[in-house]
Formats: structure tokens, sequence, C-alpha cells
């Protein structure tokens, strides 16, 4: 199965698509710092250290058998709220839905995870797990997911890297990084249902 990861992160969504099965996985993270430490945690397949934005053709998407994507969540977070310094509060990036949009329309099973925002999602998540919003372009079931913290409690890089086996980068706050045993869960779905 083909899967592309976009916004890829460190590599947790990665880890929980290859505890499902063996994929041929291609992911894209425009962070080098991220992109080095995606590699460590993930050895095997394609890691594209570019801007995900640019790769957003429909054409180029439905290449692939599965989709994902997280995209830039620090707008969108209830940490906004409390931002200190107010002259550098961010409008929400709407491009967030925008692919929501896109996605909906793809004939590829694709996913998009981001943090419960500040305000009213324009846009009804398909679930929500965690403290994540999903939406898709298919069912999401619930399942068991291994790993959960109390929600409101803020996770720091070491009980991340403890919690999943990932190495994150120094000094950050992992309160928004997606668990892998979610993205096992919901790619489990897409393998299973087909």
């Amino acid at each position: 199965m083909r899967v592309l990861d976009l916004f890829a992160g460190p590599g947790g969504s990665h880890r929980g698509f290859t505890n499902v099965c063996e994929i041929e996985y291609y992911g894209i993270e425009w962070d080098r710092k991220v992109c080095d430490i995606h590699k460590v945690n993930n050895q095997d397949g394609i890691l594209i250290c570019d801007n995900a934005w640019d790769y957003l053709e429909r054409d180029f998407l439905e290449t692939f058998d599965f989709v994902w994507a997280s995209p830039p969540c620090q707008t969108h977070s209830r940490a906004m709220l409390f931002w200190k310094n107010k002259s550098q509060w961010k409008e929400p990036d709407m491009r967030l839905y925008e692919l929501i949009k896109l996605f909906k329309a793809l004939r590829v099973k694709a996913v998009i995870e981001n943090v419960i925002p500040w305000y009213k999602p324009l846009i009804e998540p398909t679930i929500k797990i965690d403290r994540h919003y999903f939406w898709s372009n298919f069912f999401i079931g619930k399942f068991e997911v291994a790993a959960a913290i109390k929600p409101h409690r803020y996770m720091y890089t070491k009980d991340y890297e403890e919690r999943n086996g990932l190495m994150l980068p120094n000094r950050t706050i992992a309160r928004n990084c997606l668990y892998p045993s979610i993205a096992e869960g919901i790619f489990r779905q897409v393998v299973e249902v087909g």
C-alpha cells in the first residue's frame, strides 16, 4: 500500500502506519531538524524535506492508496488564547479548511489531523480522538487508544519520547503531538475495510 504523509513531523504517524502492515511510505516535512529526527525514528520509506503545501495537486495525491496530513496547528491551537505577546497573535490559517475540502473530494482514502481549535470549526470533524480532530472522506469508527493521557495535561518531550519510543526536537512541548497508536487505529480501519 502506497501511503503519503504530508506535514510528516517527527514520524509518529509513520510509526503507527508501519505497526499495521508493510507500506510504501512517502513523507513530506519542511523543517530540516524535524526531517533529521523523523529519519532517526523511522528507517524505512522516503522522506522529502520540502513544503507540503506545494504537493496538493489532486492528480498527484490520487497516485497513493492513502493520504494523511497533519498541517501546522499553531494558529488553531487553544494555546493562542493564552498567548502572552498579543502583537504576535495570528488569525487561524484557513488553508486547513481548503485542505479538508480537497481531501473530502479525493477518490483515495484521506485523513487530516489537527488540534481541537480555540474557535468553532468551520467544517465539522469526522471524529474527535483525544485532543485531536480528524476530517476524512470515509467513516472512522471508535477504537481504544494506547498511551492516552488526561486532557489538558502538558506532555513534554521526555514524556512523549518515553511513551512512544520516538525522538522529538529539543525543547519541544509535545502537547499536540499525535500518538502513533491513534494513527495506527485509523490506518487499521483503512486496511481492514479496504
